[in-house]
């Protein structure tokens, strides 16, 4: 077996790039926006498994760093991704040895307090017995109703609500800073629709065929507001199934698909205080993910 040799990554020079698009088609079947996702604002941090004889990449795991208010305080943090081995070489510990060396870089060269991933149940056990990471909480995708008894609002499309974009930190949970930075650079593609309701509430979905994807949503609305705004697309989108995160707790009460996601944090530069608060309850939204 060929020797394998790991190296970190320069993604801006795209001296890897086609390589590590193409084990994101062959590992997820997914080719995501390279140049958006790691180029711009998010200081991405990533090693890369190579065969030292073919010098082909065999793995791959970044990290882009976030900030996030714990406990109404911004604290900066990093989400994992791209974590992949390519199939014909998994089994030889590539996997763990990509964690191990990208965590060494982190600790070395970053001051996050802690990395957050969303393994799936393939990856879960990984991640917790072997990699460090602890079970936060579960996310899976829910259907929302196509009828709600709430009255229907309106609703205009704009993309000048990212603009000037600012949200309020709920003290109940820990989030992602939203940010108008941050609303750009993850929505500012015309793929979502950004929407604006009567009462000033904004809503991000996506749509694929006929399913709409409901990304975001002020913190501010309510159930009501939820189920409304679901009701409008299954009104004038054409869609047959609108669906999102279990974010909020009531959202558990609907069908829900097999899928999980399990949130788990891996604890870096953080002392036991700034542990307890960022081991809080989290609302993370559908769109804050690569899950879709």
């Amino acid at each position: 077996m060929s020797e394998i040799v790991y190296r970190y990554i320069d993604y801006v020079s795209h001296s890897d790039r086609e390589e590590i698009l193409a084990l994101y088609q062959t590992v997820f079947h997914v080719v995501p926006d390279y140049d958006n996702v790691f180029c711009r604002l998010r200081s991405p941090l990533g090693v890369v498994a190579v065969d030292r004889n073919s010098g082909r990449i065999a793995g791959h795991f970044t990290t882009l760093r976030f900030i996030a208010q714990i406990s109404g305080k911004c604290l900066p943090f990093r989400m994992s991704m791209g974590f992949m081995v390519s199939p014909e070489r998994r089994g030889e510990g590539i996997a763990l040895n990509l964690y191990r060396h990208l965590r060494q870089a982190i600790l070395k060269n970053d001051d996050a307090a802690f990395v957050i991933g969303f393994p799936n149940d393939t990856s879960y056990k990984m991640h917790i017995q072997h990699m460090e990471y602890e079970l936060q909480r579960d996310y899976h995708f829910i259907t929302l109703p196509p009828k709600t008894s709430c009255g229907t609002g309106r609703y205009r499309l704009t993309d000048d609500i990212l603009k000037g974009y600012s949200t309020k930190s709920q003290q109940m949970y820990n989030s992602l800073e939203h940010s108008a930075e941050y609303m750009l650079w993850r929505y500012g593609d015309p793929k979502y629709d950004k929407w604006l309701s009567e009462n000033g509430r904004v809503f991000i979905s996506t749509r694929f065929m006929d399913k709409a994807d409901l990304l975001y949503w002020s913190e501010d609305c309510s159930e009501g507001d939820l189920l409304d705004f679901a009701a409008f697309l299954y009104k004038t989108q054409g869609v047959k199934r609108v669906a999102t995160w279990n974010t909020s707790a009531f959202l558990d009460a609907f069908p829900a698909e097999t899928r999980n996601y399990h949130m788990c944090i891996n604890y870096l530069n953080a002392s036991p205080e700034k542990r307890a608060d960022i081991q809080k309850n989290w609302f993370f939204y559908m769109g804050d993910c690569e899950l879709f």
